[in-house]
């Protein structure tokens, strides 16, 4: 055993050499000592403590069982669809050549009107403040 222990040690330093050593820095040190720190005084609070660990582990698996349950619901709730539109006015009324009122074109990034009304008029649900004659 002390020949495999002397061989392994010879290899650890010849490795230290060829690549280099590595010492963690003093906070990464200090990490590792309140996290084993930390482990001791759990194992030993769930040693003492087996019925309220039990407890505190079922409610934490409770939890996050819930809050995974939850966000996928929130993610399959029913989205609103949304529509853009885009309004251009009138070009100026050109009075010279007999005033003709001009269009208001309204244009939509979706469809927005049911199949039954495609290429009809409207007559309700549309209102234009203050009123003007015309048609939709």
């Amino acid at each position: 055993m002390g020949a495999i222990k002397l061989v392994w040690g010879h290899v650890g330093t010849w490795l230290g050499m060829l690549v280099g050593v590595w010492n963690a820095p003093p906070w990464l040190r200090w990490c590792n000592e309140r996290a084993v720190l930390g482990l001791r005084t759990t194992r030993s609070a769930v040693r003492q403590h087996p019925r309220l660990s039990t407890a505190i582990a079922a409610g934490v698996i409770a939890a996050g069982f819930a809050g995974y349950h939850t966000y996928a619901w929130w993610q399959a709730r029913p989205k609103p669809v949304e529509v853009s539109l885009s309004v251009s006015g009138p070009a100026l009324t050109d009075f010279a050549n007999g005033a003709a009122p001009q269009g208001v074109v309204v244009s939509f990034n979706e469809s927005v009107a049911a199949l039954s009304a495609v290429g009809k008029v409207v007559e309700t649900g549309i209102t234009v403040s203050p009123a003007v004659e015309g048609s939709w």
